[in-house]
């Protein structure tokens, strides 16, 4: 590629080159019209956070603010869509479903104590049967050493 433009002539070259130059002059003008419309929106909200005069009457930094807030609130609560509204079938449905989760959530809940009260009950017998196991052997320390 490089070897073809480099094989052109100054004629043919200075085609692709007024293209390129008014590509670069179209960008540099666009950039600025887009820089100028940014840095207005900065300044008008600079403005408005210094309190200055907006029509007519001079506002505070919170009172900007809460201005500012508001106007956002309202240009997002435009750009949102309306709830979807469900059919009977739909809702039914979906009542269903919640029915479902529920009873397989209960079920699992019941069998977790289940599973807990009967872990309660081996622990509760390993405990009986270590303690008796400590109090047999404490009674035999004592009698052996009651003989001496």
């Amino acid at each position: 590629m490089s070897a073809r433009w480099r094989s052109l002539s100054a004629t043919d070259k200075s085609k692709y080159e007024k293209h390129a130059q008014d590509d670069k002059d179209r960008f540099n003008r666009e950039s600025e019209a887009r820089n100028a419309v940014v840095m207005a929106e900065q300044e008008a909200k600079r403005n408005i956070m210094r309190g200055t005069v907006v029509d007519g009457e001079r506002r505070g930094a919170a009172a900007a603010a809460s201005s500012m807030y508001s106007a956002n609130a309202a240009s997002r609560a435009a750009n949102e869509r309306a709830p979807r509204v469900l059919t009977a079938a739909e809702i039914k449905e979906k009542d269903a479903v919640k029915a479902e989760k529920k009873r397989i959530v209960d079920t699992d809940n019941a069998k977790l104590e289940e599973l807990k009260a009967a872990r309660n009950k081996q622990a509760k017998q390993r405990l009986d049967y270590l303690m008796s196991q400590v109090s047999g052997w404490e009674g035999r320390a004592r009698t052996s050493r009651s003989k001496r």
